[in-house]
Order: C-alpha cells, then sequence, then structure tokens
C-alpha cells in the first residue's frame, strides 16, 4: 500500500526535534513500517528515539490496530540500534545495502508483534518511568 501517516516529535517546550513516519501501511494484514528521525544531534541517545518509538507502537497497536512494525536500521545509526535491540526482534540484515559517507554499510531489520509489545515492552517503559503508558488515554 501507498499510504503514509507521519507525526512531528516535540520536546516539552514544543520545540520540533523529529518525525515518525508509517509506511507500507498494510490494512490487511495488519502490519507497517515505522521510522524516526531525530534532527538535532543533542536529542539523539537522549531517550527521544525510545519515547517516540514507544508512543508510535502505543498508537500503532491500540489505535490503528496493528499486529506487527517493522523497522529498517542503518547500521551506522547506533542509537537507533541501540533502542531497537532493546525492543525488538531482530529479523535479518540487507547486505552492503546503503552507501554513507564512502562507504556500503548493512541495513539491519527488527520487527515487533502487538502481543510482544504488551508483555515484554509495556512493563520496561514503566520501570523507565513511562508512567503515562498505564493511563487510558493511551489505550
Amino acid at each position: 500500500s501507498g499510504e503514509l501517516q507521519y507525526f512531528i516529535i516535540e520536546d516539552k517546550s514544543r520545540h520540533r526535534t523529529g518525525l515518525v513516519t508509517f509506511t507500507f501501511i498494510n490494512w490487511k494484514d495488519r502490519s507497517l513500517a515505522l521510522e524516526i528521525f531525530l534532527g538535532e544531534d543533542k536529542k539523539r541517545g537522549a531517550l527521544y528515539g525510545a519515547e517516540a518509538l514507544l508512543l508510535a507502537a502505543i498508537y500503532a497497536f491500540h489505535h490503528l490496530n496493528m499486529h506487527r512494525i517493522g523497522m529498517f536500521i542503518n547500521e551506522f545509526n547506533h542509537n537507533a540500534l541501540s533502542v531497537a535491540r532493546k525492543t525488538c526482534v531482530f529479523e535479518g540484515k540487507l547486505k552492503s545495502h546503503v552507501f554513507h559517507d564512502g562507504k556500503y554499510w548493512d541495513v539491519h531489520s527488527f520487527g515487533i508483534l502487538k502481543d510482544e509489545f504488551e508483555k515484554n515492552i509495556i512493563p520496561k517503559a514503566l520501570k523507565l518511568g513511562f508512567n503515562y503508558v498505564k493511563t487510558k488515554k493511551y489505550y
């Protein structure tokens, strides 16, 4: 499907810091691909990406009723890989798929199912202090 949804990421002072996109939305199979873009270097690695992933997953699973979220992450994006390894299942690698800064890099594929998210990620989010995940506002 060619459908795309996107959301602006803002910090607490409502300064725009990035973008979340849902691509390859497949309503029949209830799956989509998720991308997170953080524009400012100082926001990367400061839990903005982790929180954006958490909120995007809540929206995808509980408002769009998705069954699966997939992500493709460039090998040179160490912060995103770190978050994905802690929250999703590694599904494979596209060898030498992206040319960046004068060399070829692999792209890693990750995915998570709704039941895995509920069982594994929500409890981790609560331990990290993201207490809003237990409110009905997000479900």
